[in-house]
């Protein structure tokens, strides 16, 4: 886990996570040692939950939020299709 995503409150660490319905909810973690610049979560986190990593400082628990997958990029704006029939242009 991104050691940024794990948040000490009142002497409890917890990450913000993205529940039903793009819902926010906040989950009291136990954390073991640093492997790099992650936190290995010991417990209260499942595979497949999804924690927030950027922007919660922007958020509350019970908001619902537009979430996307970290590191995930914009495509940008969508280019006419490429031509796929083997006809070259400007001859």
């Amino acid at each position: 886990m991104p050691q940024r995503a794990v948040q000490s409150q009142l002497g409890r660490q917890v990450v913000f996570v993205v529940g039903p319905g793009d819902t926010v909810g906040v989950r009291d973690v136990k954390v073991g040692p640093w492997v790099g610049d992650r936190w290995v979560i010991d417990s209260g986190l499942a595979i497949g939950d999804r924690v927030i990593v950027d922007g919660f400082q922007k958020t509350g628990p019970g908001a619902v939020v537009s979430p996307s997958v970290a590191g995930a990029t914009d495509p940008g704006p969508v280019d006419a299709p490429a031509d796929t029939t083997g006809a070259e242009s400007g001859s």
